[in-house]
């Protein structure tokens, strides 16, 4: 699920959150630049869960 992206010109940041992948969630956060029109990551961190208990 895409939480939110924030964009600022040709920059812009997004947070995604992945649940119940092999039993762990990951939140991702992602930097992106427009380069020549065209949107690209430049770079990524991510912090990763326990999945929860059904």
């Amino acid at each position: 699920m895409i939480a939110y992206i924030n964009v600022t010109g040709t920059a812009a940041n997004a947070r995604v959150d992945t649940n119940d992948v092999s039993g762990l969630c990951f939140t991702d956060y992602y930097n992106l630049l427009k380069i020549e029109g065209t949107w690209t990551i430049v770079s990524k961190i991510y912090h990763t869960n326990d999945a929860p208990e059904s």
